[in-house]
């Protein structure tokens, strides 16, 4: 079985791991902002505060790393590929 992956696969699976925290976080301040606006009104408030609170976890899962046993350090796309 070879394990031997190219340069330009390792290069498009980084890049797409970042894409997808950077959409995760600008969904997430969105989702956030969208809240806020809708917990303004008090009729809204049931539907704002978790739509926030939500937005605020997905904002944070982007800003996310990895942590190891040896303190936080950031994941090594090269590491996980198949």
């Amino acid at each position: 079985m070879d394990t031997h992956t190219s340069p330009t696969r390792r290069a498009l699976l980084a890049g797409g791991r970042i894409a997808g925290h950077w959409a995760a976080m600008v969904a997430g301040v969105i989702m956030m902002l969208v809240g806020l606006s809708l917990g303004v009104t008090m009729v809204l408030l049931p539907v704002g505060l978790p739509l926030g609170l939500a937005g605020l976890l997905l904002t944070l899962w982007g800003v996310s790393t990895q942590f190891s046993k040896g303190g936080a350090t950031a994941r090594d796309p090269m590491r996980d590929l198949p």
